[in-house]
């Protein structure tokens, strides 16, 4: 994250000047104080113009050299943990290494090296100042299972028939768990997108005796399909469902919940049945 307020566009980890085509307008409040949802003490980097967290003594890692910078910048405030909320998009991460503000799914490359690292973070939300009405965005409520696994799943359809799927699964028990997450995004007319992915999450035996389990598993996937053109001017309409699950707890197998969410999504649209499902990950 980072302000592109100024003719220069900063200095990325991956080269050359920021690029923020295709994102978002963010706004950020400045010099509020602290709430059990509100952490101030995040400044911009007149350096890199990266966002950064500055209430460490070490001022973490800028891609323009040594550590950020934050002399002359507004002591912002970031909110966190909070409820799905309209107008708010969340999932960006405080990157343990560099101390940067990074969107958590997408981890993008750190300054200090590798890819960004969120161990620790609050899942932090940002307010979207204007959206581009060529995209439609779909963010899933915190997603539950009857085991110790949770997760999330954020969806953009382009109106050229472009899209991305990722999906987060957090695994908080003992044991390692393999999971599937499934999404369908149903339109007005009955047409149903669905989404699903089958990934691996570590619980604490995988760190016995030594070691750090590998807890979350990111998944992110590109693609494109005629049929999201074709449905696109109804997408303000359209219900997204969505629910993760371990494998071996499934009734009906990898089908059975897509059938369900289809189900569910069909009758918050007060339709008897999907007309139509086109599978964009599988």
């Amino acid at each position: 994250m980072y302000f592109a307020g100024f003719v220069g566009q900063g200095v990325c980890p991956a080269g050359g000047q920021h690029e923020h085509t295709n994102s978002f307008a963010y706004s950020m409040i400045f010099d509020a104080p602290p709430d059990p949802n509100t952490q101030p003490g995040w400044q911009s980097c007149q350096k890199c113009q990266g966002m950064y967290f500055s209430g460490f003594p070490a001022k973490g890692v800028c891609p323009a050299g040594g550590q950020h910078d934050g002399t002359s910048s507004f002591n912002y405030a970031i909110q966190h943990d909070l409820p799905p909320t309209p107008n708010i998009q969340q999932d960006f991460r405080a990157c343990a290494k560099c101390l940067g503000l990074f969107f958590g799914p997408f981890k993008g490359k750190c300054p200090a090296g590798g890819e960004h690292d969120a161990a620790g973070s609050f899942n932090y939300g940002l307010p979207v100042q204007s959206f581009d009405p060529d995209t439609q965005v779909f963010d899933s409520d915190p997603l539950t299972s009857n085991l110790p696994l949770g997760g999330s799943v954020h969806i953009v359809m382009r109106k050229d028939g472009n899209f991305a799927f990722t999906s987060h699964a957090h695994d908080s028990g003992f044991d390692n768990i393999d999971y599937v997450v499934s999404a369908v995004v149903m339109m007005p007319t009955g047409t149903a997108f669905t989404f699903q992915h089958s990934g691996h999450t570590e619980g604490t035996s995988a760190g016995l005796p030594f070691g750090t389990p590998n807890r979350n598993d990111d998944f992110v996937v590109e693609g494109s399909d005629p049929g999201i053109t074709a449905e696109f001017d109804g997408m303000p309409g359209a219900k997204m469902v969505a629910g993760i699950d371990g494998k071996d707890t499934l009734v009906g197998g990898l089908q059975g919940i897509l059938n369900d969410l289809l189900n569910e999504a069909a009758q918050e649209l007060g339709k008897a049945a999907e007309a139509a499902v086109i599978a964009l990950v599988f």
